[in-house]
């Protein structure tokens, strides 16, 4: 999988927004994606735990894997992707003496396929009758082989062709290599019937007697089927057939080794049920450590990389052999489809997907982001039938409404949430001082209404509220207390009392920056009304106590000696 690490809690922006695809690529890609989700929704089983706090257990189905490689399939499934499916059901449901069998059953039941690869190799060894049987020994047509090696007047190796269904006929077929050496006759063969006695006796790269790597110019298939009927003529595994394979293609020291890679050909990296195989080899019980399995998934047959894999097929294959992959893999590969799902607009889908996660924080951070980044189509699906918290809901539109700058909306869902503390801080940090200067005392009043029916013992939403009414009315109080100093004190404490207190509440907590601004901009204000008091020692101990940086108290030292030069003057005037 992908060796980019990510964060289980993910931004909003995780999830990409929609893009316009091309009208080929949207059908495609939502026929494909579509028919999956069905299919897996067909297949999946919900255990609800015992308890009020447990979360539902998601898994799916055994009868997933039959309907895959079945007449049941999904719609739109590739050819490819068919015969990975069938690959898999074979390795998963045979046991292991009946596997290699199976598989060559199942390998060699393409008969249009075997007379294609035939003719092929046949043009390039044209002349030589028994190329026909090395390739029908590649595909385990064992018996048309002996039949034909039988007429061609072998009957030696007739017999040991025949025998190879049965018994390890390895060292009888070195020791007939080493007696026609003897002799003298073993150079007077074809090179491919000299292919095909070394090839029993178990080499199928370099051989030093016939002085060529026996699978040169053969299709990957046939390399690949040669491997399998040697391993199983020595009464190995299949998983010890495609380890001769890996063995063949590895990069070792000596020049006989270098020429067997080269003349060794290579399965595509885009063949889906080869990669099945691969995988499949790279996962057996003595390859079960981690690293080691990294380490074959590296070195085998180039670079084997899920990541250029159709997403769906990968997806599924986590399903069904989670034990193939590491949790981070598993997490990545689901969150790629979830957005991949979200680009063509199945929202709903990349939910009920992103359940199968087994590990309860990656499957709520995952769903979470999903809802904060789109708007649902069927929530009573989501709510009823996936048993998704309808918290989590009212979450996701509280941070959509956020986005959208919409702070009201943003703050009444996280009440339904029975989120409090979300919804005052949304009140605190962004509502009031988005609309209180904007002349909309009576949306703000509302909301710290509603903090107060909660129970908010902080009022800090009273003191923001009532500071700026003191704004308001601050003009007007100064007005009439210039001539009475009894009055004047009562004001000053207030302004004082109002910039501590604004003080404090910048203070008790951590807030975000539009606040700290809105306390600033409110205690910038009463210093501003404060100076026509034209009391210096006053605004001196007012400045003091606000929460003011340096630069802005430097400000309004300047507007205080403005306003009180201005005052000077205008009473001199008098």
């Amino acid at each position: 999988m992908s060796s980019i690490k990510a964060s289980h809690n993910e931004s909003v922006a995780s999830i990409p927004k929609k893009r316009k695809p091309t009208e080929t690529s949207f059908t495609v890609d939502i026929n494909i994606y579509a028919s999956t989700i069905r299919f897996v929704q067909q297949h999946w089983l919900m255990e609800i735990p015992k308890g009020l706090l447990a979360h539902p257990k998601y898994c799916i189905t055994d009868t997933l894997l039959n309907d895959l490689g079945s007449q049941n399939k999904p719609p739109n499934l590739s050819e490819e992707e068919y015969k990975a499916w069938e690959i898999l059901e074979i390795l998963m449901n045979t046991h292991s003496k009946n596997l290699a069998n199976r598989f060559n059953r199942w390998f060699s039941s393409d008969t249009a396929q075997i007379q294609h690869l035939l003719a092929k190799y046949e043009d390039k060894h044209s002349g030589d009758p028994w190329a026909a049987v090395l390739i029908l020994l590649s595909c385990r047509k064992v018996t048309q082989a002996s039949k034909i090696a039988q007429e061609l007047g072998d009957h030696d190796l007739a017999s040991l062709l025949v025998e190879s269904e049965k018994l390890n006929v390895r060292q009888n077929a070195q020791g007939k290599v080493k007696q026609l050496q003897l002799r003298g006759t073993f150079k007077e063969l074809t090179g491919c019937h000299q292919k095909i006695w070394c090839a029993l006796g178990g080499q199928l790269g370099y051989c030093a007697v016939t002085e060529t790597v026996i699978v040169e110019d053969m299709d990957w298939m046939l390399v690949l089927g040669l491997h399998v009927w040697n391993g199983t003529c020595a009464s190995q595994t299949l998983y010890h057939a495609i380890q001769l394979y890996n063995e063949a293609l590895a990069y070792l020291p000596g020049i006989h080794n270098i020429l067997s890679r080269k003349k060794t050909a290579l399965p595509p990296s885009n063949c889906l049920w080869v990669g099945v195989l691969r995988l499949w080899a790279s996962n057996m019980p003595n390859m079960a450590a981690t690293k080691e399995r990294k380490k074959r998934r590296s070195t085998d047959w180039n670079t084997l990389s899920v990541d250029e894999w159709p997403l769906h097929f990968v997806w599924l294959l986590t399903l069904l052999r989670s034990d193939w992959f590491s949790s981070d893999e598993i997490y990545q590969c689901t969150r790629r489809w979830c957005n991949a799902l979200c680009e063509v607009g199945l929202a709903e889908e990349s939910v009920f997907s992103a359940l199968f996660l087994k590990d309860e924080a990656s499957r709520e951070a995952l769903i979470k982001t999903i809802l904060n980044s789109r708007e649902l189509k069927n929530e009573g699906y989501i709510l009823n039938e996936l048993y998704i918290p309808r918290s989590w809901l009212y979450q996701a539109k509280a941070t959509r409404a956020h986005l959208a700058k919409d702070y009201a909306t943003e703050a009444d869902y996280y009440f339904e949430a029975n989120q409090f503390s979300k919804a005052k801080y949304t009140i605190i940090n962004h509502l009031i001082p988005a609309h209180m200067f904007n002349n909309e005392n009576g949306l703000v009043s509302r909301y710290l209404s509603k903090l107060d029916l909660y129970g908010d013992k902080d009022n800090e939403g009273d003191i923001l509220l009532n500071s700026y009414k003191l704004i308001e009315s601050l003009p007007k109080k100064i007005d009439t207390a210039v001539d009475d100093p009894e009055a004047t004190k009562l004001l000053k404490d207030d302004i004082h009392f109002t910039i501590k207190s604004l003080k404090e509440v910048q203070a008790s907590c951590a807030h975000e920056d539009n606040l700290v601004f809105f306390i600033h901009r409110i205690c910038g204000n009463l210093l501003k009304l404060a100076a026509g008091f034209n009391d210096h020692v006053f605004l001196e101990e007012l400045i003091t106590a606000t929460p003011l940086t340096p630069e802005d108290c430097q400000l309004n030292i300047k507007e205080f000696s403005r306003c009180f030069l201005t005052s000077f003057i205008n009473q001199a005037c008098i």
